[in-house]
Parts: C-alpha cells; sequence; structure tokens
C-alpha cells in the first residue's frame, strides 16, 4: 500500500477531529464544564491548546517519518485516532447541548 489519497484522507481527518475536539472542549470548560480528560483535568487553561497542539504536530511529524515505510500503520493509527476524537468531540457536543437546555 502507498501512501494514496486514502492515507492523506485519514490523516487530515484526524487533524480535523482533533481540532474540533479542542474546540468543543474549549466551549464546554467556558460553559461551567469540566475536562474529562485525567491528563488535562485540573491544569491551568492554556495546557489543553498547548497539549493538544503538539499532539497534532507529533501526529503529522510521525506520520511524515513512517508514511512510506509503514503506509498501513500510519493508516491505521490515523483511523483510530479519528474515532478516538470523533467520540470526544459528539460527547462534547451532547454536553454543550445538555447545558443549554438546563439554562433558563
Amino acid at each position: 500500500m502507498t501512501w494514496t489519497i486514502l492515507g492523506r484522507i485519514a490523516l487530515g481527518s484526524w487533524l480535523a477531529t482533533s481540532g474540533t475536539d479542542a474546540v468543543l472542549t474549549r466551549i464546554v470548560l467556558s460553559q461551567g464544564g469540566y475536562e474529562a480528560n485525567p491528563v488535562l483535568a485540573g491544569r491551568p487553561a492554556w495546557v489543553m491548546p498547548v497539549a493538544k497542539g503538539a499532539s497534532a504536530a507529533t501526529g503529522v511529524w510521525w506520520s511524515a517519518k513512517e508514511r512510506k515505510d509503514h503506509p498501513k500503520l500510519v493508516f491505521f493509527v490515523s483511523l483510530g485516532a479519528t474515532v478516538a476524537y470523533s467520540y470526544a468531540s459528539v460527547h462534547n457536543w451532547r454536553v454543550i447541548q445538555q447545558q443549554r437546555r438546563a439554562r433558563p
């Protein structure tokens, strides 16, 4: 398997869902919610965007480094990360909707 359009889509999806999770997490926090990720919970506000940015940058660097020798691995890691960030984003969206319904 070469680094095809499918691999690029998987990596792009990983980055897009990571960004979506970061934005929705900020909205949840700004509306009085809390961070459910135990690694980031209770940390100063600046830690979350730095951690999300570092994670995305590391993912891009690793993917670029490994895509020629291990394209299947890169594809499936990208796919797994996309699923994980999608789950987090959907969860955050539901929390936002609950917060909105709970307001008087």
